[in-house]
Formats: C-alpha cells, sequence, structure tokens
C-alpha cells in the first residue's frame, strides 16, 4: 500500500473519531436543552422575557461574563446587540429588583453573578 494511501486512511478515521465526538457533544447538548427549565419565583417583580433570561442565566451563582451571557440570551442569532446591552440590562434588572433581596453583584473585568444569599433566596432556601 502506498504512504499516500495509507496517510489518508489514517486521516479518515482520525475524521470519523471527531465526527462521533462532535455527534456525542450534540447530544448531550440537545438532552440538556430538552431538561426542564429553571424558573423564577411567582413573587420576582414583572421582567422582559430577556430580563428573566439573564436573570435564569446568573441564577446559578456562577460568575458570567458578558460573552457568556450574550450566548446564552442571543446564541446563534446573526445579528445580536451589541454587548454594552448587557450593561443596560443588568441596570434595569437590579432597578426593577431593588425591593427584593436579589443582587447582582458586578466583578470589574470578569462579569456579573448573583450574590449566594440572591441565589439561596431564588431557590427557595432559609436565609440565615
Amino acid at each position: 500500500m502506498s504512504f499516500a494511501l495509507e496517510l489518508l486512511q489514517r486521516q479518515n478515521k482520525e475524521l470519523r473519531e471527531q465526527l462521533e465526538e462532535r455527534d456525542e457533544t450534540i447530544r448531550q447538548l440537545q438532552e440538556r436543552a430538552n431538561d426542564k427549565k429553571p424558573t423564577l419565583p411567582s413573587w420576582i417583580p414583572h421582567l422582559t422575557g430577556t430580563e428573566r433570561q439573564l436573570l435564569l442565566a446568573l441564577s446559578d451563582g456562577r460568575l458570567r461574563s458578558k460573552a457568556s451571557i450574550m450566548n446564552e440570551l442571543y446564541g446563534l442569532d446573526p445579528n445580536p446587540p451589541n454587548e454594552k446591552i448587557i450593561d443596560v440590562m443588568i441596570h434595569k434588572v437590579r432597578r426593577k429588583l431593588r425591593n427584593t433581596s436579589i443582587q447582582i453583584e458586578t466583578v470589574w473585568g470578569h462579569g456579573h453573578k448573583l450574590t449566594p444569599e440572591s441565589v439561596a433566596v431564588l431557590r427557595g432556601e432559609a436565609v440565615g
């Protein structure tokens, strides 16, 4: 067998393995997407759909970058708004939540997250 043919067969095998890995990743992501979406408590003040998505994106308490939040909110949208919209939305959500115990922290240069107390409140856990 020629060297060129062996090389092509090896590359073909590697590409098939990569494709199988990607297929598995896609399957896992689809499973996650089909899982029950988290919800917010009914006492949360009125938020727009996008503001609710933002709060849900932060509801796990992890630090989320603007890029991560943009991906969560706008995904594969071919014409997403400028990342500055996240700052505007954070401001609006904070204003709407000012009479609640839910607080969004800004970690300058890194992103946003809910305080641990806020996460507990959203989960309906006793704080104290």
